[in-house]
C-alpha cells in the first residue's frame, strides 16, 4: 500500500533529515472503460510459472554483436562568418550509424543530423563567444536470428513483461496494450520472486517499476543487465531508480538515471522535449503525480524533460529510465497521457532493426564573436611612412590593396596619398576591411626663431610650420631637467604656457606633431632654442593683448622672471592708474581696489620685484573688460506677481550705480530706475494689472547706462494700485494693518485701511523686547515704505498707533 510506503519513507526523511512526504491525494482515473482493449490475453506469472504459450529453445539461437563505439572528435574555436573543420565520426566497429544533437543551434549549425558533420559558416552576432555541445550516439543493427517472439527476431516490440514490487500493474498492462504492434503483455510480480535471465529473454522488452522493495535488489539489477546483453531492452519507472528501492547490481552501471532519494510528489506535465526523437512519436499529452528527482548518468542522453525542468526520460545503450510511477496502488491512477505510447515508442526506438546503442561521445564548437570594423575616413600619416610604423601593425591592424583577396601589405610597405583597406583583429579573429584614405604631409619643425638662436624675452612666440588641415598640435619640450608636453590649437606657443619656472640662459630642445581631431602624427625633427641671457622686463602675455575678459574674473597673465619675489600690475583707464601686487604671475582685474568698469580698454604694464628691489615697467598692452549686463532672476522669469509690493529682482553687476527696469507690452514702453538693483511696481504709476510684460534691466556705470540684458515675461498683479481714501468718511472706520509679504525673506510694507488722518507711530520690537525700528509716517506714506531689511532672522512685534488707535502685528523674517 502507498500508504504504508509513505509512512516509511517518513521515517527515513525524519532520520536523516530529509523533507517530509505529504500523503497523496486520490487521483481521477484516467483509463475509461473499453479504452484498452488488449489484442491478446495477458498473463500474470513469476519465476516459477511457465508462459502459456509456445516457445523455441532459444539456446545457441542468440548472436551478440559487437558494442557500436565513437572516436572522441577535437572541439573546435573558430571566427564569427569563418568556416568550421569539418567533423567525419569514426568507431571501431564496421557498419555503425552516428546521430548527433546540437545545443547552440545560434552558430549555424542545425538542432541535430546523422552522419558526418560538413564544414559550415560559424555565425555568432552576440558580441560574447557562444559555445554549443555536440553530442554524437553509435548506433548498430543489433542481434541477428533469434526468435520473433524474443529479444532478438522482428522489428520492434512486440511482447512486453511487467516486472513490478507494487499492489498490480493492470492499468499500464491496459495502457500498453492500446498501443498497435503489442501481441502481448505478461505480468510479473517480484516483491516475493526474481525473473530469471530465461524468462526476460523470451520477451522483447521488460517494463519494470516498485513500491515495495524487490524480493532480491541485486539479483534483479544483474538479470536485467544480463538481458540487455543479450538484445533486450529494459524500461525502468519509478522507483526502480530510487535509494533501497531500486534495481542494485550491475543496473547501477547501466542506469541513465543516478540512484537518488529526492522525491517530487506534484503533478507534472511533458516540458522540452527533443521533437526528432522517434520515441516522442503520437506523445503530446504525459501527466504524473509520483515522480522522483533524477539527474542523469555519464553517457546519458536525455529525450524529454518535465514542465519543471527535471528529466522525464533518458537513455544509456539498451536502458530507459522514466520519471513516473505506473502501479495500482490507488484508486485513481497518478498518471495519465500517452505513457503507454512513449514506452513502445522507446522500446522500438532501441530495438529499431535490433540496434545497439553505444556510449554517446560529445565535443564543442565555440564561435567567437564578430570584431567591430576600423571606422571609414580620412587618416594622416607623415611622409615616406612605412606600414610597420604605424602602431600595432602585424598584430592589431593589417593594411590590404583591395578590398577583398590578396594578402596583407608588408610592413616595408611606404604609405602614399590613396585609398587602402584596413582591418583589426582581437582575440585571433580579423574584422571586415574597411576603406580608408591615406593622406601623407611632411612632419612639421621649429620655423620661428632660428633653431640654435636665443629668445629675445621669456614670453617670445615659438612656431612651427603649418599642416594643412591639421587641427592641433603637440608641442614636446625638454630643458631644465625635465620634458613636458603641450597641446595647442595653434602652431605656436611660449615658454611661459609650460609648468614651473622657465630659467634664463638655458637651453631646450623643441619638436612638434601635428594633430588630426586630436589624432596626432609623427613628431618631426627636434630644434634647440636659448631662453633670454637675464632678466630684465616683464609683460602681459602676447596672446591676451588687444583682448576683451571673458569675465571680470578672468585670470591675466605676464611672463615669468627667475627670482622674481612680486609681480605689480599697473591698469591705467581715463588717465587714472591703480595697481595690483600678486606673489604668482597672474592677476584678477576685478580685485583692483575701487572695482574695475565694465566694457573699458585698459592700459597694463607689469614689473618685478627682485631682491626686494622694483625692476622697470615692460612694455604696455591693452586689455578690455568684459561688457556688463543684467536681467532678471531666472526664477522670477514666466511669473506672475503676487501684489505691486512683490519685489523683482536682476542680478548684480559690481560698481553700477542704478538700475533701469524697462516693462514693455507690445502698445507702450514704461522706465523704471531703481538704486538697488531690485524694485516694485507700488512704488510707480502707469502699469496696468492682469497684464503680462516683456522686462529688460540696464546697469549704470559712472553715469553712463549700458546695454540692456536679455528680456524676461512678467505678469502684474490681478488688481492695480489700490487707491487709498484719504478724506474722513462721514462714519469713520477704524484703522486696520496688514504686514504683506509675511513672512517676508528680504523686506515687507505695512497696508492701512480705514483710520484717520493723523500721522502713525510704529515701533519693532523682537522677542527680547528690544526695539529695532521706531518711525513717524503719514497714513498715506505708510505703504510706499519698505521695511526690514536691517532685520536678522527671527519673529517682530510691529505696534501701531494712530491718535488713541493702537494694533499689533506679528511679522516673521525667514
Amino acid at each position: 500500500m502507498l500508504k504504508k510506503k509513505l509512512l516509511l519513507l517518513a521515517l527515513i526523511c525524519g532520520t536523516f533529515g530529509f523533507s517530509q512526504v505529504k500523503t497523496q491525494q486520490k487521483l481521477q482515473p484516467i483509463i475509461k472503460a473499453g479504452t484498452y482493449v488488449a489484442p491478446q490475453p495477458s498473463h500474470n506469472i513469476n519465476a516459477s510459472t511457465p508462459i502459456n504459450r509456445s516457445l523455441t529453445n532459444r539456446s545457441g539461437n542468440v548472436t551478440l554483436d559487437a558494442t557500436p563505439n565513437v572516436n572522441q572528435p577535437q572541439n573546435q574555436t573558430v571566427c564569427n562568418n569563418s568556416l568550421t573543420s569539418a567533423v567525419n565520426f569514426t568507431g571501431t566497429v564496421p557498419g555503425t550509424n552516428f546521430r548527433w544533437t546540437n545545443s547552440n543551434t545560434s552558430i549555424g549549425l542545425a538542432a541535430s543530423g546523422t552522419g558526418a558533420i560538413p564544414a559550415f559558416t560559424a555565425t555568432n552576432t552576440s558580441g560574447i563567444p557562444q559555445t554549443a555541445t555536440i553530442t554524437v550516439t553509435p548506433s548498430l543493427a543489433g542481434n541477428s536470428g533469434g526468435n520473433s517472439g524474443g529479444n532478438s527476431g522482428g522489428s520492434g516490440v512486440s511482447n512486453i513483461l511487467i516486472v513490478y514490487a507494487d499492489e498490480g500493474a493492470t492499468n499500464l498492462q491496459a495502457a500498453l496494450a492500446a498501443v498497435s504492434g503489442v501481441t502481448q503483455i505478461d505480468l510479473f510480480d517480484a516483491r516475493n520472486d526474481t525473473p530469471t535471465v530465461d524468462l526476460l529473454n523470451q520477451y522483447s522488452m521488460v517494463v519494470t517499476f516498485s513500491n515495495y522493495t524487490y524480493q532480491d535488489n541485486t539479483a534483479i539489477g544483474n538479470n536485467m543487465v544480463a538481458y540487455m546483453n543479450n538484445g533486450g531492452v529494459v524500461v525502468a519507472t519509478t522507483f526502480s531508480s530510487y535509494s533501497n528501492y531500486g534495481m542494485q547490481g550491475d543496473w547501477l552501471n547501466y542506469d541513465p538515471f543516478e540512484n537518488t532519494i529526492d522525491l517530487n510528489f506534484s503533478w507534472g506535465s511533458l516540458g522540452a522535449y527533443d521533437a526528432s526523437s522517434s520515441i516522442m512519436n503520437n506523445v503530446s499529452i504525459v501527466n504524473s503525480y509520483f515522480r522522483t528527482i533524477n539527474t542523469l548518468s555519464t553517457g546519458a542522453t536525455l529525450v524529454a524533460s518535465w514542465n519543471d525542468g527535471t528529466p522525464l526520460l533518458a537513455y544509456k545503450g539498451r536502458a530507459i529510465s522514466i520519471s513516473g510511477h505506473f502501479g495500482d496502488q490507488v484508486t485513481n491512477a497518478g498518471y495519465s497521457g500517452d505513457f503507454g505510447q512513449m514506452i513502445v515508442n522507446s522500446g522500438n526506438f532501441i530495438l529499431g532493426g535490433n540496434a545497439i546503442m553505444g556510449t554517446p561521445a560529445s565535443f564543442t564548437i565555440t564561435v567567437k564573436p564578430a570584431v567591430d570594423p576600423i571606422p571609414t575616413g580620412t587618416y594622416y600619416v607623415g611622409t615616406n611612412t612605412s606600414i610597420q610604423n604605424v602602431f600595432g601593425y602585424n598584430s592589431i591592424y593589417s593594411v590590404y590593396a583591395a578590398n577583398t583577396g590578396g594578402s596583407a601589405l608588408a610592413g616595408t610597405t611606404v604609405l602614399t596619398n590613396g585609398t587602402y583597406y584596413a582591418t583589426q583583429t582581437q582575440n585571433g579573429c580579423e574584422s571586415v576591411r574597411t576603406a580608408i584614405t591615406i593622406v601623407t604631409y611632411n612632419l612639421p619643425s621649429i620655423s620661428s626663431p632660428t633653431c640654435g638662436s636665443r629668445l629675445s624675452s621669456i614670453t617670445g612666440a615659438i612656431s612651427a610650420v603649418a599642416v594643412p588641415n591639421a587641427t592641433n598640435y603637440l608641442f614636446e619640450v625638454t630643458g631644465n631637467g625635465a620634458t613636458q608636453s603641450l597641446y595647442s590649437n595653434t602652431n605656436s606657443f611660449n615658454l611661459t604656457q609650460l609648468q614651473g619656472t622657465i630659467p634664463f640662459n638655458t637651453a631646450y630642445s623643441i619638436r612638434v606633431a601635428a594633430g588630426f581631431n586630436g589624432q596626432y602624427g609623427a613628431f618631426g625633427s627636434a630644434c634647440s632654442i636659448l631662453t633670454p641671457a637675464t632678466p630684465n622686463t616683464t609683460q602681459v602675455i602676447t596672446t591676451q593683448c588687444g583682448t576683451t575678459l571673458a569675465s571680470m574674473t578672468t585670470p591675466i597673465y605676464c611672463g615669468q622672471i627667475v627670482g622674481a619675489q612680486t609681480y605689480r600690475f599697473e591698469f591705467t583707464a581715463a588717465g587714472v592708474s591703480r595697481s595690483i601686487d600678486s606673489p604668482i604671475n597672474s592677476v584678477q582685474i576685478s580685485n583692483l581696489v575701487g572695482g574695475a568698469s565694465n566694457n573699458t580698454a585698459y592700459t597694463v604694464r607689469v614689473a618685478a620685484q627682485i631682491a626686494g628691489s622694483w625692476q622697470a615697467y615692460g612694455f604696455a598692452c591693452t586689455i578690455t573688460t568684459s561688457p556688463a549686463s543684467t536681467q532678471i532672476r531666472t526664477n522670477q522669469c514666466g511669473t506672475t506677481l503676487a501684489s505691486k509690493w512683490a519685489i523683482l529682482y536682476c542680478s548684480t553687476v559690481t560698481g553700477a550705480t542704478a538700475y533701469r527696469f524697462e516693462w514693455s507690452n507690445g502698445g507702450s514702453t514704461l522706465t523704471y530706475t531703481s538704486l538697488q538693483s531690485n524694485m516694485q511696481l507700488g512704488n510707480y504709476t502707469g502699469w496696468a494689472s492682469n497684464t503680462t510684460y516683456s522686462v529688460r534691466v540696464a546697469a549704470q556705470f559712472g553715469g553712463t547706462w549700458q546695454a540692456y540684458g536679455s528680456a524676461c515675461n512678467v505678469k502684474t498683479p490681478a488688481s492695480g494700485p489700490i487707491p487709498v481714501f484719504r478724506g474722513k468718511e462721514e462714519h469713520e472706520v477704524g484703522l486696520s494693518i496688514k504686514a504683506i509679504p509675511n513672512p517676508f525673506e528680504m523686506e515687507y510694507v505695512l497696508m492701512a485701511q480705514g483710520g484717520n488722518q493723523l500721522p502713525v507711530q510704529v515701533s519693532v520690537y523682537d522677542m527680547l523686547g528690544k526695539q529695532v525700528d521706531q518711525f513717524s509716517v503719514e497714513t498715506s506714506e505708510l505703504e510706499n515704505r519698505a521695511l526690514g531689511t536691517n532685520y536678522t532672522s527671527g519673529i517682530y512685534n510691529v505696534m501701531i498707533t494712530q491718535g488713541d488707535n493702537q494694533q499689533v502685528v506679528r511679522i516673521i523674517k525667514k
